[in-house]
């Protein structure tokens, strides 16, 4: 997609994060957002875990900040 993801595209981010169509870096953003926004914590659960696997892999942090250069 290599948008900028947000309120108005945040819904095709999510279909293409099921269907398996986003890159990884499109992923990584989409979760930085949602962990920013705390929209994470509030979609079904596998989201939750996906979400602090990429925290405890130091991907993103806590409060959504992308950490590696690669995924910038």
């Amino acid at each position: 997609m290599n948008k900028v993801v947000n309120k108005n595209n945040l819904v095709d981010y999510i279909m293409g994060f099921e269907d398996g169509s986003l890159t990884t870096v499109d992923i990584v953003d989409l979760f930085s957002y949602l962990i920013k926004t705390g929209q994470v914590w509030h979609l079904q659960g596998m989201y939750g875990r996906y979400a602090n696997d990429l925290i405890n892999n130091d991907i993103i942090d806590k409060k959504g900040k992308i950490l590696k250069d690669e995924y910038k």
